[in-house]
């Protein structure tokens, strides 16, 4: 039975060290922005995934909510867009951004203009996609 109760907290050990350590949330919030880190650890991610995909994943997981309208997302995590502020979608993919389009800082990182919407824009592992809450004057 020693050897049996010893077994368990070992086992209970390593499942929390490996939580620790492989079960991050995917989604930050900071001021006015909301970044999505793609990882193939908490969604397979192929060579057709589109960030909507991957943001409907983060939605049933309860990490995310959002609302999307004429292929527009309208509102993220109860802020909703007005007649000059929306929300903006910026990657740190070069191959699917222009910087010419715009960019936003984030925790001290520059992210460029997404060249297409979440229904479209194609998800790479390991790749960072950022909701920013942008208001035009």
């Amino acid at each position: 039975m020693k050897n049996f109760n010893k077994l368990i907290a070992i086992l209970l050990l390593v499942v929390t060290a490996s939580c620790l350590f492989g079960c991050k949330k995917q989604v930050q919030t900071f001021e006015n922005s909301i970044v999505i880190t793609a990882d193939s650890k908490f969604m397979d991610i192929k060579d057709d995934t589109v960030l909507l995909d991957y943001m409907n994943e983060l939605k049933s997981d309860g990490q995310i909510d959002f609302v999307i309208s004429n292929g527009m997302i309208t509102e993220m995590n109860g802020v909703k867009n007005t007649d000059n502020s929306y929300w903006m979608l910026y990657t740190d993919d070069a191959e699917l951004s222009n910087k010419a389009w715009g960019e936003v800082v984030v925790d001290e990182k520059t992210y460029s203009s997404a060249v297409l919407g979440a229904e479209s824009l194609v998800i790479k592992d390991g790749k960072t996609y950022v909701w920013s809450y942008v208001t035009f004057q």
